[in-house]
């Protein structure tokens, strides 16, 4: 599958909650919403999402990549399910578009 195909296919919202992230209800798709990191000690909703730009960033931990804002690829190379861009695509079809 190409990876803009699994961008359309898969949310980000799927991918935080498979490693355990509680994703906000209400959600403004225009704007960044906080939440709990699922990837570090965050209590305080350091992390924050935005749904329709389907992009996620830890302002505590920095996750993905040193606190750049990152998509589903990208959470999937960080959380160290993939290696390498390739290697995230794969896991990414695997585990979710069975």
């Amino acid at each position: 599958m190409r990876a803009d195909e699994l961008r359309e296919d898969v949310t980000i919202e799927q991918v935080l909650a498979y490693f355990g992230g509680q994703v906000p209800t209400g959600r403004s798709w225009s704007s960044w919403q906080k939440m709990v990191c699922p990837f570090c000690s965050d209590t305080n909703g350091s992390a924050t999402i935005n749904h329709g730009a389907q992009r996620f960033i830890c302002h505590q931990c920095g996750a993905p990549r040193d606190g750049k804002a990152g998509d589903i690829i990208d959470l999937a190379i960080w959380a160290g399910d993939a290696h390498d861009y390739r290697d995230a695509v794969e896991w990414l079809t695997r585990t979710f578009m069975r």
